[in-house]
């Protein structure tokens, strides 16, 4: 069960509302969804599923699946939505138009579009069996190491490190934190000038709430660095 209590504030946005939408749908743990509708159907009352809420679940089941730490494959397709008890409920609507490329316009968009659809549906040629392909140049530029990297992506940085044109047309991304904050570190230090550290809160308004959010998780979340490198600053 969810930590909602009937009385609540919370309770009453939930049982008021029409429609509950979910991004990202297929990464969470079929877990997460049993519980919330369990919870929905304590908090309306009512026995169907997800309490007679329309939760609309939005997501691509060709990107990644849930994460299951030390898990094998088996682990991860079991903890998939799909093998929910709750699927059997859900009518699945197709979008067949990546409005992102229609509406630019970019004929080197549409094949790029075009081919990572080929790859995830697994009609694109495997170079190693069974799970690795050979990705075509539209792909992306490919590096050898992460100066390169660092460097085709911001090109002359110290030239154009105050025009912020030029920096919000570009950014590196990471799968961890460390990663981004080690590329963010390589170019704040190519950068002229004194750098100043800026030190976030690490405390709370309400001190109730003092035992959710100790000052050690406070302290390791490295949200600053991400939203730099997003920028590109």
């Amino acid at each position: 069960m969810c930590n909602i209590k009937k009385g609540t504030a919370l309770c009453r946005v939930i049982i008021e509302a029409k429609a509950i939408v979910v991004d990202e749908a297929p990464m969470t743990n079929r877990g997460a969804f049993e519980a919330l509708d369990r919870t929905l159907r304590d908090l309306t009352g009512s026995d169907h599923p997800m309490g007679g809420k329309c939760v609309l679940l939005c997501g691509d089941f060709r990107q990644i699946l849930p994460v299951i730490q030390g898990g094998t494959r088996g682990n991860i397709v079991d903890a998939c939505l799909k093998r929910s008890h709750l699927w059997d409920s859900v009518v699945v609507k197709q979008l067949h138009s990546n409005m992102r490329v229609h509406l630019c316009g970019d004929v080197a968009a549409e094949q790029f579009a075009e081919e990572l659809l080929a790859i995830g549906d697994g009609k694109f040629p495997i170079d190693t069996p069974p799970d690795v392909v050979q990705l075509p140049d539209i792909m992306g530029t490919f590096v050898n190491n992460m100066e390169e990297l660092v460097s085709r992506v911001y090109p002359d940085l110290l030239t154009n490190f105050r025009n912020l044109a030029w920096l919000s047309e570009r950014c590196i991304l990471a799968p961890l934190n460390k990663t981004t904050h080690s590329i963010n570190m390589t170019l704040v230090e190519q950068l002229p000038g004194d750098c100043c550290e800026y030190r976030s809160l690490d405390t709370i308004p309400d001190e109730s709430q003092a035992v959710h959010f100790p000052t050690e998780f406070l302290n390791s979340l490295e949200i600053l660095q991400g939203l730099l490198m997003a920028l590109g600053v």
